[in-house]
């Protein structure tokens, strides 16, 4: 894997990852990012704590196609701190990723991509454009039946739905109150 990609694109990317990645995890690759360059013009980077995943694509050019995941908050800190300008990531055997930028250069160990978790596959989802008062006042009149009972994992959510047209459904319940 060889692509290079502008320094403050891949930092705000890499940014947007920081608050899904897991800090401490029994799963080591948790803490890290899935970067995968295809031939596409773009760079696709992952991250899943296995409740919430955010996918990102990203402008970029690719010499080589490849994967790898690297530990997200070390790349953040490094990438950061880089002067503006074109950077270029390498992948280098044994997992290793080197990062250069002019006559800077890292090295990083990696992780393989078959150790990441299964993306999940979202497909065509509906659409609804909504304001955001009446969405603020949606979720403000279900929000006081949600469960707060960590045993609970299926109660501590909202069901959302349309409703057919132009309208959505909001429902929760703490098992007591619906």
């Amino acid at each position: 894997m060889e692509f290079t990609i502008d320094r403050d694109a891949f930092s705000r990317a890499l940014a947007r990852m920081q608050g899904i990645v897991e800090k401490k995890s029994t799963m080591a690759v948790l803490s890290n990012t899935l970067i995968r360059a295809d031939e596409t013009g773009s760079i696709t980077l992952a991250a899943t704590d296995l409740d919430v995943t955010l996918v990102g694509r990203y402008p970029a050019s690719a010499e080589k196609t490849g994967a790898i995941t690297v530990g997200a908050r070390a790349l953040y800190d490094i990438v950061r701190n880089l002067p503006p300008g074109e950077l270029a990531l390498l992948g280098k055997e044994n997992n290793y990723v080197e990062i250069r930028h002019g006559n800077i250069e890292y090295s990083m160990v990696g992780m393989p991509p078959d150790e990441f978790p299964a993306l999940p596959e979202a497909g065509e989802l509906p659409m609804v454009t909504i304001n955001k008062r009446l969405l603020f006042s949606m979720i403000e009149g279900v929000i006081f039946s949600v469960s707060t009972d960590d045993t609970r994992p299926n109660l501590n959510g909202v069901l959302v739905k349309p409703g057919g047209g132009e309208r959505l459904m909001m429902v929760s319940t703490d098992g007591h109150r619906l």
